[in-house]
């Protein structure tokens, strides 16, 4: 499967909420289903790929019973807290950078690797391997996500370091209000225009995902990947342009001019 020098290097990091009780702009508030749906996600990171996992729960909720042999074995590391009892109002964006916090203070695995790979813990991603296995994490201070418009930076799937994660976090994110239009990607967003150090390769391939959002509860709709590559050239052309990396705007527009030409002529035909 993959190889034994990444596994050291690359772990997955399943974020979960299984009792929203009343967050805003969460449409799916069952906690029965929610927990269903982690479960039956995490099973399938479990028996689909070989890498370490972490799963944080932010509202308490603690089934790691039924994962007892694979936290037994050092598989999965299991991190529960009470993060979740915040004004309501203000949306799941906040909750969701409390638990990544959390995770970066707290867990074990997370410390010793080089790069996570964060998933939003109810869904399944079916080319997570690809990802995983990416040559371009084999250098330092990467940060891998779809970046399809300006502003907005898709946190359904990304991979960072811990080290930048933490950096990441550090701007911008107490801005998050769902109420007032911030949402926890445009916080992102921002957070990587600023954080010159950050190399920012953006996603080639869309991840194919399996699961509903949580925000209306309407199902994932893969990009082809023509179409994904030329909106993340794109977009990430202007995040590097905003942020005044000359050089690497100048690297970006050497792939994305010649692409966007053929993308246009393939598009016409």
């Amino acid at each position: 499967m993959e190889c034994s020098k990444m596994k050291k290097n690359i772990i997955l990091l399943l974020t979960a909420c299984v009792n929203p009780d009343g967050m805003s702009f969460t449409q799916l508030q069952s906690p029965e289903i929610r927990k269903k749906q982690y479960c039956n996600a995490l099973n399938f990171y479990l028996d689909n790929t070989s890498y370490p996992i972490v799963f944080v729960e932010n509202s308490g909720c603690d089934f790691s019973c039924n994962f007892a042999e694979h936290i037994s074995s050092n598989r999965l590391e299991y991190l529960t807290f009470e993060g979740n009892n915040y004004d309501k109002s203000i949306g799941k964006g906040l909750g969701e950078s409390k638990i990544l916090r959390y995770a970066l203070d707290n867990s074990l695995f997370i410390r010793n690797c080089k790069y996570f790979i964060k998933i939003t813990g109810r869904l399944i991603v079916k080319n997570i391997s690809h990802y995983a296995t990416s040559k371009w994490l084999s250098f330092n201070n990467v940060f891998r996500c779809d970046l399809l418009k300006s502003g907005y930076a898709q946190s359904m799937v990304f991979v960072s370091s811990p080290k930048d994660m933490v950096k990441l976090l550090n701007k911008n994110f107490d801005k998050i209000n769902d109420s007032a239009g911030i949402y926890f990607e445009h916080c992102l967003y921002e957070s990587l225009r600023n954080c010159k150090r950050t190399i920012i390769i953006p996603f080639a391939e869309a991840p194919y995902i399996e699961g509903y959002t949580g925000s209306n509860n309407d199902k994932y709709i893969t990009i082809p990947k023509s179409e994904n590559l030329f909106r993340n050239l794109r977009i990430c052309t202007h995040l590097y342009a905003e942020s005044h990396r000359y050089l690497m705007t100048a690297l970006c527009l050497s792939v994305y001019i010649p692409y966007k030409f053929w993308f246009n002529y393939n598009k016409r035909n």
